[in-house]
């Protein structure tokens, strides 16, 4: 697997709840307007919507100190359910009341995964006592419609470490320590299965819009490849990183957008390749200019590197050497070149790091700190200009960092998420979901 996983950050939410936005409409937004990059916009009547309140929370179980934290990954909607990836389980709530509407059984190791993404009201979810079992299990209805044993096991209890799923369409990969596999998602009709290969291997997998692979020969070289499932997972195009970087992250799959780095810092460029798999152009980041967010080591994991049809927003990171004003804020670059458009600064106060799209505006959190409230922004994708569009509840820097470690961001519907990405063995409070809205 991806040699990032000492980089990746315990999220807490105390000092940044990160929150993305799928594109779904917000019924209550604010009116627009327009002004300089990076000016907090005026509006007539409301400059805002309602603040944004607890729906519900929900618990998570207990984890003994001898397994140390369990993996969760995984929150998908289907109607009216809001369906969790939990230990041992898979549970669906009322998105407005938290009640539970059906639980699934899912018993697993701790580090057992799920993929991100669903397709047609499906959704996967990895178990077994050695991850060795995947389910696709039917969030509408509740139940389970297929299970299929991963090839090339040995019984052995980590024959499936280290694994990721994702999903493309009606297309499930699969990709363990030493092997990979691809699904057909409705049916879980085989398509292809690799499995170890002393020089290269397939390191993960990236779905949505199209399905990417990566590729690792001994950690010395890392190809990126466009697949197609119709021909068994065969590769449209291969890109080869440029020598002594390793693809560490795939932030979007249509277009191909990537970031390549070193183990000890592995977020160090972003790269955009073209629908033939040539580099359209490499962004340098640096070392700790920007911010970029992840919730975990797969390749899916970054969340605040945004690509629209146009343009690539990164977050900016933020000065905290005593002198308690943030030099945050987002940079948008042009799709087609790669060159800066604009910069939006946040406040003095907060950080600000973008989460995705709403209303054709970009949507970005600046998060709550002791002494100031959060809130979410939208920013115009022309200029750069700020406008407020949600604030978070007065509480909610002390009463979301007892709830929340680890997590990840869900926006849906005009309601947002913070989802328990893992769950640790401790005696504080934690939740494997927060419903706001």
């Amino acid at each position: 697997m991806l040699a990032v996983a000492a980089a990746v950050a315990l999220l807490m939410v105390g000092v940044g709840v990160y929150v993305m936005a799928k594109g779904a409409p917000g019924h209550r937004s604010g009116p627009g307007a327009t002004g300089g990059a990076g000016a907090v916009l005026p509006a007539a009547g409301r400059p805002y919507r309602p603040d944004l309140a607890y729906l519900w929370d929900k618990a998570t179980d207990p984890v003994a100190a001898k397994d140390g934290q369990y993996d969760t990954l995984g929150l998908w909607f289907a109607g009216r359910y809001a369906v969790k990836n939990e230990i041992g389980k898979v549970v669906a709530y009322d998105i407005d009341t938290g009640a539970r509407a059906w639980s699934i059984p899912a018993p697993g190791r701790r580090d057992c995964t799920a993929a991100r993404d669903s397709y047609a009201g499906l959704a996967a979810v990895q178990y077994g006592a050695s991850c060795e079992k995947v389910m696709a299990i039917d969030l509408a209805a509740g139940k389970v419609r297929w299970t299929v044993t991963l090839p090339g096991g040995t019984g052995g209890r980590l024959d499936f470490a280290f694994s990721e799923m994702a999903v493309s369409g009606d297309t499930l990969a699969v990709d363990w320590l030493t092997g990979s596999a691809g699904f057909r998602f409705s049916d879980h009709r085989p398509l292809w299965h690799d499995g170890y290969d002393a020089s290269c291997n397939t390191d993960g997998y990236a779905g949505g819009a199209r399905l990417v692979s990566v590729v690792d020969c001994n950690a010395r070289a890392y190809e990126v490849e466009l697949l197609d499932p119709a021909r068994h997972g065969a590769a449209t195009w291969k890109w080869s990183a440029p020598g002594g970087t390793m693809v560490s992250a795939v932030v979007s799959t249509d277009p191909v957008v990537v970031m390549i780095g070193t183990q000890g810092a592995p977020y160090r460029d972003v790269i955009a390749l073209d629908d033939a798999g040539h580099q359209r152009w490499r962004i340098s980041l640096g070392t700790d200019k920007f911010h970029i967010d992840n919730d975990g080591s797969e390749l899916q994991a970054v969340h605040n590197v945004l690509v629209s049809g146009d343009a690539v927003y990164l977050s900016l990171g933020r000065d905290t050497a005593g002198t308690d004003r943030s030099i945050g804020g987002i940079v948008a670059f042009g799709l087609a070149d790669g060159k800066q458009r604009w910069v939006a600064k946040s406040d003095t106060r907060h950080s600000i790091t973008a989460i995705g799209f709403q209303d054709g505006r970009v949507l970005a959190y600046e998060p709550p700190d002791a002494l100031a409230r959060g809130w979410l922004v939208a920013l115009d994708p022309a200029t750069g200009a700020v406008r407020r569009y949600a604030t978070l509840p007065a509480d909610g820097y002390s009463r979301l960092g007892q709830l929340v470690t680890r997590s990840y961001p869900l926006w849906h519907n005009g309601s947002f998420y913070i989802v328990a990405r893992s769950v640790y063995a401790t005696s504080g409070h934690q939740a494997y979901v927060v419903a706001l809205g």
